[in-house]
């Protein structure tokens, strides 16, 4: 029998912000902004493990009380110059590593640090029409924001 892929949730999101210094770390009642997140990914009920890669302590010391692995970032992409996607690279081969090869892996969900406006319904929906549509094999969630929102910084 062959054992069960999963679904892995990534949340990325590091310690200095330069739009809006400590954004990631702000409290909103009473909740760090990282922290939404990853109350939604786990209220989705369908994520089996959930990592983290920052460099921050607070997102590291917060994130365990959700049973998060903790992927440390290396000094190398910590600046403000570094790419996401040597972020998510770098999560990755933890990730496989960990998990014992990429086989083991269904799907990733991405989550960001300061991505408060996603909720555990989105979630489901995304991984629902990954499951109904074998062409598909990935889905990105987006938002028609002007550049003033909030949600740029």
């Amino acid at each position: 029998m062959t054992p069960k892929k999963k679904i892995v949730a990534l949340m990325i999101g590091k310690k200095t912000s330069f739009g809006v210094p400590g954004k990631n770390i702000f409290k909103i009642h009473g909740k760090h902004l990282f922290e939404f997140p990853l109350v939604s990914a786990i209220n989705s009920k369908l994520i089996d493990e959930l990592y983290i890669s920052t460099d921050c302590p607070t997102i590291k010391k917060v994130s365990k009380k959700y049973k998060a692995k903790i992927i440390d970032r290396p000094k190398n992409i910590q600046n403000p110059n570094t790419l996401t996607e040597h972020v998510l690279e770098n999560a990755h081969n933890f990730i496989k590593n960990d998990l014992g090869g990429i086989e083991k892996i269904k799907y990733y969900i991405l989550l960001y640090a300061n991505g408060a406006f996603l909720n555990h319904k989105l979630i489901k929906q995304a991984v629902q029409k990954l499951n109904n549509n074998k062409k598909f094999d990935s889905c990105v969630g987006v938002v028609n924001a002007d550049m003033f929102t909030p949600i740029r910084a």
